[in-house]
């Protein structure tokens, strides 16, 4: 191709446009149930944010099906919306759980919410992790929960040693040892690169080990925060622990509750999730004209 010219995308060859638009699809952490603020951070008031903004936004189709008709065959072929119908032993009930998904298979995980504690807001039967793992084979075994699922013995009237067959299949789990809210618009959010070209992957799961990632996330969250600073109603903790402790106090937990039983590798991660709706903020946009208006 002439360096010389400018080729206007149409123009381009058919197979480059959908390699393009490919490259445009969102990696995404589908969750299967919606997250309870008071809960994720351990019943402070204010909450820093009310959370649901950023699971109603990560439920949608990626932007670019929204694009035109090519995009939207690309968008189509990747990922699809399905109903969850686990089987039988892998079934749960949750008033918090998302009956439908949009998933992509070859880019996406799945996470729970669910902890013990979500019971008196949302009750349950059934087994929560059963039903994580039948839903991450979908999506070759990627699946992450929370840290919180560990603390308690509770879990419906699923004993303890019976949640180690769901864990096992786990090929590529992580547990969420905390959650950290970037508050700020979809412009900046798609700039910054780290939810998506778009903005359209607004919940991240990164590895403690991921060092530059994390210096990334952390460095955007505290510069969102920082900048508003005067208008903020419940500051987030952006201190940062040492991955070898963070892992110490996993293998911990694991120990404690799984004893000496084979697990398969499971990271410590940080959920990192990015809401336009300036929860924390006293001045709140109730319209922003920076992110899509069916997204209000």
């Amino acid at each position: 191709m002439d360096n010389h010219n400018f080729y206007f995308f149409s123009q381009l060859p058919t197979e480059l446009r959908l390699a393009i638009w490919r490259e445009c699809l969102p990696r995404r952490v589908i969750e299967i149930d919606q997250p309870c603020a008071e809960v994720v951070f351990d019943f402070e008031t204010p909450t820093p944010c009310e959370l649901r903004t950023t699971s109603a936004t990560n439920r949608h189709p990626p932007l670019i099906s929204r694009v035109c008709r090519e995009s939207r065959l690309v968008a189509s072929k990747a990922s699809h919306n399905i109903e969850k119908k686990a089987p039988e032993d892998s079934d749960w009930f949750s008033s918090g759980e998302f009956e439908k998904l949009w998933i992509d298979p070859s880019r996406d995980s799945i996470h729970l919410n669910w902890t013990p504690c979500y019971e008196p807001h949302f009750p349950n039967f059934g087994s929560a992790l059963d039903c994580l793992a039948w839903n991450a084979a979908q999506v070759r075994g990627k699946g992450s929960f929370m840290l919180d699922y560990l603390e308690s013995d509770f879990d419906g009237d699923v004993e303890m040693e019976d949640r180690v067959g769901p864990v096992q299949q786990l090929h590529h789990g992580a547990i969420v040892m905390r959650v950290i809210v970037v508050h700020t618009t979809f412009q900046d959010a798609a700039r910054s690169g780290l939810f998506g070209h778009f903005g359209d992957a607004p919940i991240q799961i990164v590895d403690v080990s991921d060092e530059l990632r994390l210096d990334a996330f952390f460095d955007f969250a505290n510069q969102c925060e920082s900048s508003a600073k005067q208008f903020i109603t419940k500051r987030q903790d952006f201190h940062r622990d040492s991955a070898e402790s963070i892992k110490a106090t996993l293998r911990e937990k694991l120990a404690e509750r799984f004893g000496t039983q084979a697990l398969p590798p499971i990271y410590p991660a940080i959920m990192f999730r990015f809401c336009p709706r300036w929860c924390n903020h006293s001045l709140k946009l109730s319209t922003n004209p920076r992110y899509p208006q069916e997204w209000r």
